[in-house]
């Protein structure tokens, strides 16, 4: 398959309704928010990194899909620059608050939509040492993914889930007559080896097994699921009082708890 082939193949299945993709991310905040800061002799991603390439304090970062921030404030610590960018506005908002709260002044959060960012215009081309996009749906696309590939002058790292099982979204996402949920297949990994080998890259592959569970209460749920299915179809009152019922029966003393095994999948390669 030629660049052209992959470009009018690999598309975002999703994103259909921007606000409620918003909505969703939104929600998820406060969960991210709480979560401890990676450490980097622990976390698989920053040992990863760590290993791989040399970290020196001349370095420019960008971290696209940063949530709440914690790679690019842990990355902060040990580069000159990083620029978070994220759709969410709250984790956009949580991210600089705790960045405020770690002293760390070295970092930039962004709030926007991957799809549509200008990155000539805001020159960000060939603007930074890394970029890496770790767990985020914002690379999604040929578009996306070319939009990372521009802004790294040096090294990229690409992590994404695949062969992904959600017990409960899985079920919601068929109940919803959505057939082809392209996040829990392997698409995204294979069309970025396809388009990175057509253009003449050697891509490093690791892989590992992890499982997490999340609880959610059931109007947090609400807006998690049933704006996870808006981005992918417009659905009637009718459409969403079905899901809100089968919700409803999956709850335990009102709280959802959805459990995802995913085989996690890392690409590194280097633009020079």
């Amino acid at each position: 398959m030629n660049i052209e082939e992959i470009r009018e193949n690999w598309i975002n299945a999703a994103d259909k309704d921007m606000d409620a993709s918003i909505k969703m991310w939104d929600s998820a905040s406060l969960y991210y928010k709480e979560k401890p800061m990676p450490k980097w002799e622990s976390n698989d991603f920053l040992k990863d990194l760590n290993a791989t390439i040399e970290l020196t304090k001349d370095m420019k970062v960008l971290d696209i899909g940063c949530g709440a921030g914690v790679y690019a404030i842990a990355l902060a610590e040990k580069v000159g620059q990083v620029v978070g960018f994220d759709l969410s506005p709250k984790m956009i908002q949580f991210a600089r608050e705790r960045a405020q709260e770690a002293g760390t002044d070295n970092v930039e959060f962004i709030a926007g939509d991957w799809d549509e960012f200008d990155v000539k215009k805001s020159k960000f081309v060939k603007n930074f040492d890394l970029v890496f996009a770790h767990m985020t749906p914002g690379i999604n696309s040929a578009e996306t993914f070319e939009k990372m590939l521009a802004c790294s002058k040096k090294h990229c790292f690409l992590v994404k889930s695949a062969r992904r099982k959600d017990f409960i979204m899985d079920q919601v996402i068929n109940l919803a007559g959505i057939e082809n949920n392209a996040e829990t297949k392997d698409e995204n990994i294979t069309y970025a080896f396809q388009m990175l080998w057509e253009l003449g890259y050697c891509p490093r592959f690791t892989c590992r097994q992890e499982e997490w569970d999340v609880e959610k209460s059931l109007e947090e749920a609400y807006i998690w699921y049933i704006n996870r299915v808006k981005t992918y179809k417009n659905i009637t009152e009718e459409e969403e009082t079905k899901l809100k019922d089968y919700l409803k029966s999956v709850a335990v003393e009102g709280k959802i708890h959805d459990k995802t095994s995913t085989t996690v999948v890392t690409i590194y390669w280097n633009i020079s």
